[in-house]
């Protein structure tokens, strides 16, 4: 029997005042109109297979409780680009948090798209019940254009969770262009996908998530996926071994590329990547990321690799891994088993045809621009058997190539700096690695150093380019430009410590503060 739904007018009848639609619970189908908004639902509710309920764009649904929102006939909550539809508690208390949206074997065609899914809370000693903050998806669903924020999920199975979207076994659909920011969970914060799929992750920004398995994105369990052109950053593992960024463990296919993959951090290991356990079908494929700047406590700041030495190694082609920071590995870690690592610019260096350890030359990395510049060296720098960039060029390294296309006009020139400096580091006070950018306005040899306050050298920093001839021990050979080094304080004390820059006569002194 389908519920009634109870008309309340709100206030004076003034045609351009909506009404307030009670919805005790129960089955509910038919029309959500923008003229009955808000739907303030006080019960679990539940489209029931054969069923049909559609949603107005401009129409908010609140709940009044720990209340679930389930699906096993269609829903069609299809928002505008203006006018999105809004999932939410109805009052800011946490009594008020309701249980997410639960896609159980729902019709294929049902529609999820740009609508916002926020403030839904979950905890329960029953695996299932735990899975999905703010969307559980058993069967096929499509995610587009939806924000879903500030939803979490608490149980003790480490390996659940998804605090923000979770494909059940052997589900399959796509997520693209949505923002999944601020969730947490006690499993996985961002995306989980357990088993089979295949599910296609693209075009997202998956951001400030946090649990203490994986921070970003979980693929597990004998998974195909594809992971592509996301913004993945400042995710946070708070506890376990399964990384920040993205986990892939156990994987069947899985390909991740042209991912902008930075900030992530990690109390463990697998800043930026963690890869465990894989190739039951073909090993992991990772290809023309930008991994930089994550940081794992323990190994692997931008990748760590556990194949427990009879797996095939995973790949990577084209990749950026540069100034992510670990104790171990601060770029690449490998832990029993081997990676293949070709045509990749590593910071530090690393073995492999075609590796490069040269200062990318990003746009504006403080700004979060990490496109190429016209100077990179990671520009046609791919591997030649890749296919070609969109210019019809070799492939450039990381996720964003540098376009050669234009006719006729010639490619700005390097901007050259006017006069040495030393710029002040960022982040600062720092915990436990900061950026130390310089300016040379001429090619020639550079002594970066770092010295503690009673005069001790305690590390020498470089990451120049080749010469021909061999340099003074501390000297490394730079371009003309502006350039990047990472100082990683793991192992020193907190405290004040001097960067010191000598460059042909200049020298300049900054003051640096580890607090740990």
């Amino acid at each position: 029997m389908k519920t009634l739904l109870f008309i309340i007018m709100v206030g004076v009848m003034i045609p351009t005042l909506h009404a307030e639609t009670l919805v005790p619970g129960g089955e509910v189908s038919g029309c959500w109109s923008l003229d009955g908004s808000p739907y303030i639902v006080q019960g679990e509710v539940i489209v029931a297979p054969g069923d049909t309920l559609t949603i107005a764009p401009g129409v908010q649904v609140r709940f009044t409780g720990n209340y679930k929102f389930r699906v096993q006939g269609r829903l069609v909550a299809q928002g505008t680009q203006t006018d999105s539809i809004l999932f939410t508690r109805h009052y800011p208390t946490e009594e008020s948090r309701w249980r997410g949206l639960r896609f159980e074997q729902a019709d294929s065609t049902s529609i999820l798209e740009y609508c916002r899914i926020e403030w839904s809370y979950k905890t329960s000693d029953l695996y299932l019940e735990v899975l999905g903050g703010g969307v559980f998806i058993d069967g096929t669903m499509n995610v587009r254009h939806c924000r879903i924020n500030d939803n979490s999920t608490h149980n003790q199975y480490h390996n659940g969770g998804g605090g923000g979207i979770f494909f059940y076994f052997y589900s399959t659909g796509i997520v693209e262009y949505c923002h999944v920011v601020g969730n947490e969970a006690d499993g996985d914060g961002g995306i989980v996908v357990c088993g089979h799929g295949p599910v296609i992750i693209r075009y997202n920004v998956i951001e400030e998530n946090s649990a203490l398995s994986t921070g970003g994105v979980n693929i597990a369990s004998l998974t195909s996926a594809t992971i592509h052109d996301n913004v993945i950053r400042y995710n946070h593992s708070t506890l376990s071994i399964w990384g920040g960024g993205i986990r892939l463990h156990a994987v069947n296919t899985v390909d991740v590329h042209h991912n902008l993959i930075y900030g992530n951090t990690t109390k463990s290991r697998g800043g930026g990547i963690r890869i465990s356990y894989n190739n039951q079908v073909r090993v992991p494929y990772i290809w023309n990321n930008t991994v930089i700047g994550n940081h794992a406590d323990s190994a692997g700041g931008g990748v760590y690799v556990d194949n427990e030495g009879w797996f095939d190694p995973p790949l990577f082609i084209n990749n950026i891994l540069w100034g992510n920071t670990s104790p171990m590995g601060p770029q690449i870690q490998l832990t029993e088993g081997p990676a293949t690592v070709v045509y990749c610019d590593v910071e530090g260096g690393w073995p492999g045809v075609g590796n490069l350890n040269a200062y990318p030359a990003f746009v504006n990395p403080d700004s979060g621009d990490y496109h190429l510049l016209a100077y990179s060296q990671c520009i046609d720098a791919g591997n030649p058997l890749s296919p070609f960039d969109p210019d019809s060029t070799i492939a450039d390294m990381g996720a964003f190539y540098y376009d050669q296309s234009i006719q006729g006009v010639e490619s700005p020139p390097a901007v050259v700096p006017a006069m040495y400096a030393l710029h002040p580091a960022h982040p600062n006070p720092f915990n436990p690695a900061t950026i130390i950018r310089f300016d040379l306005p001429q090619a020639g040899r550079v002594k970066l150093e770092v010295f503690d306050v009673t005069g001790r050298l305690v590390r020498t920093l470089g990451t120049g380019a080749r010469h021909a001839s061999p340099l003074p021990a501390g000297e490394t050979w730079y371009p003309a430009g502006t350039h990047a080094v990472t100082f990683d304080g793991s192992g020193l004390a907190s405290g004040v410590y001097l960067v010191r820059l000598e460059a042909g006569s200049f020298v300049q002194t900054r003051k640096i503060i580890l607090l740990k």
